[in-house]
This record gives C-alpha cells, sequence and structure tokens, in this order.
C-alpha cells in the first residue's frame, strides 16, 4: 500500500479544496512540464544554459491567466448558483 500515498498526494495537487480537478492546475503542470522539456534539450543540444527570460514570462503569464479564469469562474458559480433565472423585482 505504500505507493497509494504518492498518487493521493499528486491528486490533491491537482485538485480544488473539495475534491473536484481543477483545469488550472493540470494546464499548468502540462506547461511546466513542456516548457522543462524545452530547456532541457536546449541544454543538452548546446551545453549551455539558454536565455531563461522568455520561458520564465510564458509560464508566469500563462499560469496567472489560468488561475485567475478559474477562480473568476468559480466566484460566479458561487454567486449565482447556476441559477440564472432569479429575478429581484421589488417593486
Amino acid at each position: 500500500m505504500p505507493i497509494v500515498r504518492p498518487f493521493a498526494f499528486l491528486k490533491s495537487v491537482f485538485s480544488e479544496s473539495d475534491g473536484t480537478g481543477s483545469f488550472a492546475r493540470v494546464s499548468v503542470g502540462f506547461i511546466i512540464f513542456g516548457v522543462m522539456s524545452g530547456i532541457l534539450f536546449l541544454i543538452f543540444k548546446n551545453h549551455a544554459l539558454p536565455d531563461l527570460s522568455g520561458p520564465t514570462a510564458f509560464v508566469t503569464t500563462s499560469s496567472t491567466t489560468l488561475y485567475g479564469v478559474n477562480k473568476i469562474v468559480t466566484v460566479y458559480q458561487n454567486t449565482h448558483n447556476g441559477d440564472d433565472t432569479k429575478t429581484d423585482n421589488k417593486t
């Protein structure tokens, strides 16, 4: 059973606090994996560390955008409870 603990940890990393999967967290994981793979490829090909300002900016802006959109959607869903037909007509 010791192999279950790492998978439980990874599931918690890529999930929201209520246990549902988080598109933003999974997407950022793929972005970081892709960027790191590209950097490692350049290091092995050129035998030198490349300029990391571009990949850093890309990871920062993409992860911030995905996280922000995810939080905006969550706040919208929590405030509207999925029902946009409610109207407050106090006349």
